[in-house]
């Protein structure tokens, strides 16, 4: 529950950011996509996650585009497990850095 409050209230932020930038429409629909580094999800997290927790909101939201994984670590695990607990129903892609 705690989680899936920060992410509906990091949403919100997000979203009113883009919008005082004036790019609330640079998008279809008002959609934003995002960047996530390391894991964030339920698997560092137990459970909504805390910066993927705000990608699923914004998902739920219908607010999302895309979510975009990237890891700069050996082997790229952090951005290959956000982005597998993306894949049930988020449109993500990973970033790898050599």
């Amino acid at each position: 529950m705690l989680l899936q409050a920060i992410g509906a209230a990091g949403a919100a932020a997000l979203l009113s950011a883009v919008a005082a930038r004036g790019r609330a429409n640079a998008r279809p629909g008002g959609k934003v996509a995002v960047l996530t580094h390391c894991n964030t999800g339920s698997l560092a997290t137990a459970g909504y996650g805390t910066a993927l927790g705000v990608v699923r909101a914004l998902h739920e939201m219908g607010k999302l585009e895309r979510c975009y994984a990237c890891e700069t670590r050996p082997y790229n695990q952090g951005g290959y497990s956000s982005s597998s607990t993306c894949l049930c129903s988020i449109s993500a892609r990973v970033l790898s850095f050599v």
